[in-house]
């Protein structure tokens, strides 16, 4: 994906993520791997697969790890589903709300930028990103580590231009939690 790394540059820039290169090989769980094998398969030769072809039936195990963002074509997002998984680690509303509503406002510009980026592009997009906030009780500085796997779908019904899924795979094995700071006791 020659024209990936080229458009690489226009990615937003964060201390806190590292863009991997979109192949089964860095895609960290075999849900999020059997997800990106269907949307290529849906894809075939085409540069990205329709939103109608897709079939949650096909990628059960992925489903409460995904968020679902409506590309409105008025250059906002809408988020129109929440998996349980996300919702649970995060601390997020499963309800549908805008982008701006949705997160908070310390992600809001990172998150739009790679939306943006997915929609114009029209590619996939892979993120290592680390997540900081502080414990009250513990006045203790938590970390987690993560995987956001985009993949767009075009749409090109009504006000929505592209729908793009949102694959999440939080790390949680003992020598990942020891590698960002996290004590299992």
């Amino acid at each position: 994906m020659d024209s990936y790394r080229k458009a690489k540059a226009g990615l937003p820039h964060s201390p806190f993520a590292t863009v991997l290169d979109v192949c089964e090989d860095n895609i960290p769980c075999p849900s999020m791997q059997g997800l990106f094998r269907y949307w290529n398969d849906l894809r075939g030769n085409r540069l990205m697969p329709v939103w109608s072809e897709f079939d949650p039936v096909e990628v059960p195990n992925v489903l409460p790890d995904i968020l679902l963002y409506d590309a409105l074509n008025n250059g906002d997002y809408f988020v129109s589903v929440v998996g349980n998984s996300c919702k649970n680690a995060l601390q997020i509303p499963a309800t549908p709300k805008s982008l701006r509503e949705f997160m908070p406002p310390e992600n809001y510009d990172d998150v739009k930028g790679r939306l943006d980026w997915v929609r114009d592009c029209e590619e996939p997009h892979l993120v290592s990103k680390t997540m900081e906030w502080r414990e009250q009780e513990e006045e203790a500085i938590r970390k987690t580590v993560y995987t956001v796997l985009f993949l767009p779908f075009i749409h090109g019904r009504n006000d929505i231009s592209h729908k793009i899924v949102n694959a999440l795979h939080f790390r949680h094995d003992e020598q990942e939690k020891s590698e960002i700071g996290i004590s299992s006791a």
